[in-house]
């Protein structure tokens, strides 16, 4: 099993390990505000409320979300328009995705527990900032679960669905899961769904099966060609077989997949190289074209028309360009891999990267550890220091792609 992910977000390029601990009865666990949850208040990680604690919880591998556990869990991430945004309120809305990710950490070791953890947090203490997705894989099985703030101000609303044994899923940036059958057993999702949809007059009983995506997202960052042609590409260069058309009519089509069968075994190479892509061999290959300049310079500065939020009927605004996988923002990427006939501690492994994909060096880190390097902590993007590994990485970069 793998979960590949790359952190674009412009945040920190740090690696960090928390150690296993035990609880004492009454202990209570303090919920950090996220202040790249896009929510108005800033209050720099400043605790905004606490629950009750657990007797036990598991160490863990962190950065700006929660990565593998010492049992395996893997978590990805991947950020979303939707059409409801709420601040966090310390009565009605405490956990964005990122803590949602590392509590599940602490105290699940199986990916359908994570997400019924996840979704009872958020129908107890409620859900604030953007949308959001969260990839839980374990060595047997992956989830999907995507989530938003209720226009009502409480609670929150989301969906999570099993990825087919033996099959593929990619997020980017988008919602993928649409239609919800309360009668399918691979489908997991908050009550209020139905009745928000309703009272807000997005959808009726008499529409049909309520597609989540369609009437709870709200498009994409920028065009469709930012998310859709990431979630193409990588089934392309997968399933080729699919035949799968690299354009689309509007940034809620419905042209690809949930998830899709690979044509052969993929690799932990194969999933790494993923993360370098920049479309190298396709209508989009940003290798190419005057932009790319002699020596084939995959990076774009970004423009206007990049995240701008204005898609009209799926046009895309001249200037504006397909978002690569290996971004030239990104602050650390990696595939977590979970494995089977193995002991935890080294059954587990990440092949963790700092900065840009493309030109960084993955080392493989087991579950099981119990500590890391004091340089893996040092990623403050403010602060040249060529101890971090992430500078150090971002230098490399900056120097191949000179122009």
């Amino acid at each position: 099993m793998y979960v590949g992910y790359s952190n674009d977000a412009l945040s920190v390029g740090t690696m960090k390990y928390v150690p296993p601990a035990d609880h004492s009865e009454g202990s209570k666990r303090a919920v950090p505000f996220d202040p790249w949850s896009s929510g108005a208040k800033a209050l720099n990680g400043s605790n905004i409320a606490y629950i009750d604690e657990v007797n036990h919880t598991y160490g863990y591998l962190t950065s700006s979300y929660g990565i593998m556990n010492e049992h395996q869990l893997m978590i990805g991430e991947g950020s979303s328009l939707t059409k409801t945004l709420q601040d966090y309120d310390s009565q009605k809305r405490i956990f964005f995705s990122s803590e949602l990710s590392k509590i599940t950490l602490e105290r699940c070791t199986e990916s359908r527990q994570a997400v019924e953890l996840a979704g009872k947090l958020i129908d107890t203490y409620g859900y604030y900032g953007v949308g959001e997705t969260l990839l839980f894989a374990d060595p047997k099985e992956g989830w999907v679960m995507e989530m938003c703030s209720s226009p009502n101000g409480t609670g929150g609303l989301w969906v999570a669905r099993k990825i087919p044994d033996g099959e593929i899923f990619v997020s980017a940036n988008t919602f993928r899961i649409r239609e919800i059958d309360p009668e399918d057993r691979n489908l997991l999702y908050s009550r209020n769904i139905f009745q928000v949809a309703e009272a807000q007059g997005w959808w009726r009983p008499e529409d049909g099966p309520l597609d989540w995506m369609k009437i709870f997202c709200a498009g994409e960052f920028s065009h469709p060609y930012s998310s859709l042609a990431r979630i193409w590409s990588i089934y392309h260069r997968f399933a080729p077989s699919l035949n799968l058309s690299p354009y689309v009519e509007d940034a809620w089509s419905n042209s690809y997949p949930f998830s899709a069968k690979p044509d052969k075994k993929i690799t932990t190479v194969d999933a790494l190289n993923v993360l370098r892509d920049h479309y190298e061999g396709t209508v989009f290959d940003m290798t190419k074209g005057m932009a790319a300049g002699p020596y084939g310079n995959p990076y774009r500065d970004i423009g206007i028309y990049d995240y701008s939020s204005d898609v009209i009927e799926g046009n895309v605004s001249q200037g504006a360009w397909s978002r690569p996988v290996s971004s030239f923002q990104c602050m650390y990427s990696y595939v977590a891999q979970g494995r089977t006939g193995l002991p935890d501690p080294i059954g587990g492994v990440c092949w963790f990267g700092f900065a840009q994909p493309a030109e960084t060096c993955y080392m493989p880190i087991y579950c099981g550890v119990r500590n890391l390097p004091l340089e893996f902590g040092r990623g403050n993007m403010s602060v040249f220091d060529l101890t971090s590994p992430w500078w150090t990485f971002n230098f490399v970069t900056n120097w191949a792609t000179l122009r």
